[in-house]
């Protein structure tokens, strides 16, 4: 066989190779390209997520926050003057806090702050709101309540909150000032007045 056919065949099956391999490389590079971009398209959504949680909710109990509790009061408002059921919000400051933190430093108070979350939690029903407005100061939203079942609340919040409690080794006491704003759907103008109370209490 001709030598210059030999070697025009063995270039051809050369670049054929190469061509393939260069196809193989460019097939995995796409790959590549894909799974990065879609890890940088999960991050980006775990991102958007997270600003969005932040947003509404407190870093340190993670319970809803000032301007989430504010958007569920409205809600409540409205529905109450729909449906003409009762509506009520507690706000309260705890009064010895300042006190802890003073004493024994942020984290113990920040410890003191989930403690205390936790225990309002469990003193209310799961579809009622549990909120740290800041600092010091919590916010329950009641919604579809009789007259009485505020007050029933408000004292087991307070024997809730008067058991000591046990952080970082420390037995730690502490009180809570607590009050009621009631908005009750059955009352016309009344109700009117009390649902404006309402409102100023979350600082709208």
């Amino acid at each position: 066989m001709n030598k210059s056919v030999i070697s025009t065949k063995f270039q051809s099956v050369s670049l054929f190779l190469e061509a393939r391999q260069l196809h193989q490389a460019e097939s995995k590079l796409r790959g590549q390209i894909k799974q990065v971009r879609g890890a940088v398209k999960e991050q980006r959504k775990a991102f958007e997520k997270q600003l969005a949680h932040h947003a509404f909710y407190d870093s340190v109990t993670d319970l809803p926050n000032r301007a989430l509790f504010r958007d569920r009061v409205n809600h409540a408002l409205a529905t109450a003057k729909r449906t003409r059921q009762s509506v009520a919000a507690m706000f309260m400051d705890l009064d010895e806090f300042k006190v802890v933190n003073d004493s024994y430093g942020h984290a113990t108070g920040d410890a003191l702050l989930k403690a205390v979350a936790k225990r309002l939690i469990s003193c209310v029903r799961g579809g009622d709101t549990v909120a740290r407005l800041g600092g010091d100061e919590f916010a329950v939203l009641l919604e579809e309540v009789t007259d009485v079942a505020p007050v029933e609340v408000g004292e087991r919040i307070m024997r809730a909150l008067e058991a000591p409690f046990r952080i970082d080794g420390r037995e730690i006491h502490i009180r809570a000032s607590v009050g009621i704003a009631f908005a009750n759907g059955k009352e016309g103008e009344a109700a009117t007045a009390i649902q404006k109370s309402l409102k100023a209490a979350t600082i709208l």
